[in-house]
């Protein structure tokens, strides 16, 4: 299992003098510091033992005919009337 540590960038901007005085863009200094680890990505699952949410096999006839609405009515218990 790979894992990466996610860490904030601590960013500070300090606007500069326009030494020439000629356009009206402003220069800026942007210093970036990296920050807390804020959390961490990697694999959580063996991908070999999980199946793919869209496949197909995993789905009977009668659910894949039926529209969105059916399939939720079903799921709550509730019935169309």
């Amino acid at each position: 299992m790979t894992q990466t540590n996610l860490h904030m960038t601590v960013f500070e901007i300090h606007k500069l003098k326009n030494i020439v005085g000629l356009g009206s863009a402003s220069p800026y200094q942007i210093t970036t510091y990296p920050g807390n680890m804020v959390g961490m990505v990697g694999t959580v699952t063996d991908p070999a033992k999980i199946s793919a949410s869209n496949d197909d096999s995993s789905v009977s006839e009668s659910a894949a005919s039926a529209s969105w609405f059916q399939r939720t009515l079903a799921a709550s218990g509730l019935k169309r009337g």
